[in-house]
């Protein structure tokens, strides 16, 4: 039904813990899943033994060693048994509820996403407890933080999209999952909010590993190469972008304004706001001169505003320099 894919990093002190949990959970999921470590890094090769996953360590990378999705996404498409994939990255533990999820929807082509709740988690857990699962849940609702709507930790989507191809994005860094979600959306396809329905606990760790990091934790200079791919602001959607969204059992389209302002008024938020000065300044000197129209040519306005006109309006020119009192139904 399902292959899972990611990327992980080395797998050694409190990230190797983590990874091991995320993996070990998607291998849990049951008949109908397979499991795919992409990258040749330590102890990749022994976990993907062990969870019985296939191991693809030929990716291309960037100048810093960084593994590139351009090249993870096309291997992965040309070995997975199935044809939904699902990108989800290695700190990330999921539950059967994310296959409920994909099993309700009625599109093959779709982009299901979801936000990610927060936790500490510092130590292997024990999969050998026959309630686990239940025990982690009802322990991150007590002590898990839903994250913002702008990270974006796993992606399930076919293996036939256009999704599958992506620039040169390095893993890890910002930017890239943004842009993904813009992309579903310009190519029409039904985008899926599923937080509600799909619990998917990020466990937090630190950003060590990045290359000449700077600022926050994930910045540098391969977070700016990957802005640099996306293309602008106008090219980054967040989950709440989604047209589609989870209600309990029922699918409901997503009536987002921001959405809205970018299909039918074929502006961005981003775009608008840095532009709100110009517009204000110019619809003021639009209302000004309306108001002048109206003084010189009443009839006209009236005329217009019921709609009596039997050809076409006068200019704004014409109007100017119309008799007070014009008789504009000629016109």
């Amino acid at each position: 039904m399902l292959t899972l894919f990611t990327v992980p990093k080395p797998f050694s002190g409190h990230v190797g813990v983590i990874q091991k949990n995320a993996v070990q959970s998607w291998a849990r999921l049951g008949q109908g899943c397979q499991v795919i470590l992409c990258a040749d890094e330590k102890g990749t090769g022994q976990l993907a033994e062990m969870v019985n996953a296939i191991h693809l360590p030929a990716v291309e990378r960037n100048e810093f060693g960084t593994p590139l999705l351009s090249s993870v996404f096309s291997e992965v498409a040309r070995v997975a048994e199935h044809f939904l994939l699902c990108y989800v990255n290695a700190d990330i533990i999921v539950f059967p509820d994310l296959l409920n999820a994909i099993r309700r929807l009625p599109w093959s082509d779709f982009l299901m996403i979801g936000r990610r709740t927060n936790v500490e988690i510092r130590e292997p857990l024990n999969f050998d407890l026959p309630d686990w699962e239940q025990r982690l849940r009802n322990w991150s609702r007590l002590n898990g933080h839903l994250a913002p709507s702008n990270g974006i930790d796993y992606m399930v989507f076919s293996r036939t999209s256009a999704l599958r191809i992506l620039p040169a994005f390095a893993v890890g860094r910002p930017c890239w999952d943004n842009w993904f979600v813009d992309r579903a959306l310009r190519c029409g396809l039904p985008v899926i909010d599923a937080t509600s329905v799909v619990l998917a606990l990020h466990q937090n760790h630190g950003y060590e590993h990045v290359p000449q990091g700077r600022g926050r934790a994930w910045e540098g200079p391969e977070a700016d190469a990957n802005r640099s791919l996306v293309g602008g602001e106008a090219r980054m959607a967040t989950i709440d972008d989604a047209n589609y969204y989870f209600d309990g059992d029922q699918l409901r389209r997503n009536r987002h304004l921001r959405r809205w302002l970018e299909k039918r008024m074929r502006i961005t938020v981003p775009s608008m706001l840095r532009n709100l000065p110009r517009l204000i300044k110019r619809w003021r000197r639009k209302v000004r001169i309306g108001a002048k129209v109206c003084r010189r040519c009443p009839s006209l306005f009236w005329s217009y505003a019921s709609g009596k006109l039997r050809s076409r309006p006068l200019s704004l020119i014409e109007a100017l320099r119309a008799p007070r009192e014009h008789d504009c139904v000629n016109y």
